[in-house]
């Protein structure tokens, strides 16, 4: 595995998030903490998933440093024995009236604009476009609240979206953040969608560790990213800063993912609940170590 920890490379930040999260808000968090810690930080792009999977991979490895990821990633990587990370202390704040300044945000039910259904009662055997396994409010958000549900993945949530609008499926649960950044830059597009249900709050994607950082960068780090508070990149972002966090909003249960206590996820990171629904096979992109290029280095 070779020398991960080595204190004189640079620190590896992972964007599994962009464009819902976007590569502005990542390069400011990158260059925040560099210049907390005194540290070069490198942005890695994942955008096949939105975190790692049950095997914990690149944090498990010894890969990757930090990153923001969906609540189901944090679940199995502090579940792992030991943990494959550690938590931050702080997550996203959306600037949505809903989420009040604080880590919460919800999931859009979007139809065709066409689509008769008034309410989820009317979605009876419809298909969902699901975008990936680790996704709380695309993936298991759905298998929380349908019974039995025909999926299809998408991977990513306006590639839901667009399922959705080209009929190829009948509904899809899109995170809020990513619903209103595609109203804004697709307003003719979005315009042939509707929401008729909102579900959440959920907890916004907090930022992990390795377990491997030392705890006093973490503690940096976080107090860092909480001083960010109205900065302009991270308003154009759809956000109105960082809020703390802690372990409590995340577990033993987060609302649509299985209890760890009674349930868990398969290795290509899906729930009990998802394997017993109508849906092909994992996407291809679930787990492994992330691919693509390296960013902005702060």
């Amino acid at each position: 595995m070779g020398d991960h920890h080595a204190a004189d490379r640079p620190l590896r930040l992972v964007a599994y998030l962009l464009p819902v999260i976007s590569e502005g808000a990542y390069a400011l968090v990158a260059a925040t903490i560099a210049e907390r810690l005194g540290r070069p930080v490198e942005v890695i792009v994942d955008t096949r998933r939105s975190g790692p999977g049950i095997d914990g991979r690149p944090f498990s490895d010894g890969e990757v440093d930090l990153a923001l990821v969906c609540a189901p990633s944090w679940c199995w990587l502090r579940d792992r024995d030991p943990p494959a990370a550690r938590l931050v202390g702080v997550a996203p704040a959306p600037d949505d009236i809903r989420s009040a300044g604080e880590a919460w945000y919800f999931s859009e039910v979007l139809v065709r604009r066409e689509h008769p259904a008034a309410g989820l009662d009317d979605l009876h055997g419809a298909t969902w476009a699901v975008n990936d396994p680790a996704s709380l409010s695309g993936y298991h958000a759905v298998v929380a609240h349908v019974h039995d549900p025909r999926l299809v993945w998408s991977g990513a949530h306006s590639a839901s979206a667009a399922m959705v609008r080209a009929g190829r499926a009948d509904a899809a649960a899109v995170d809020a953040l990513a619903w209103r950044r595609l109203q804004r830059e697709d307003p003719s597009g979005s315009g042939d969608l509707r929401a008729i249900t909102t579900w959440g709050p959920h907890p916004t994607q907090p930022l992990v560790a390795a377990s491997h950082m030392a705890a006093d960068d973490i503690q940096r780090s976080r107090d860092a990213l909480l001083s960010l508070s109205g900065h302009p990149t991270l308003d154009a972002a759809g956000l109105s800063g960082f809020a703390p966090v802690d372990d409590g909003v995340y577990g033993p249960h987060v609302p649509g993912l299985p209890d760890r206590r009674t349930a868990s996820p398969s290795p290509d990171g899906t729930s009990e609940a998802g394997r017993r629904s109508r849906r092909p096979g994992p996407p291809a992109a679930a787990g492994g170590t992330p691919t693509g290029p390296y960013s902005t280095q702060a």
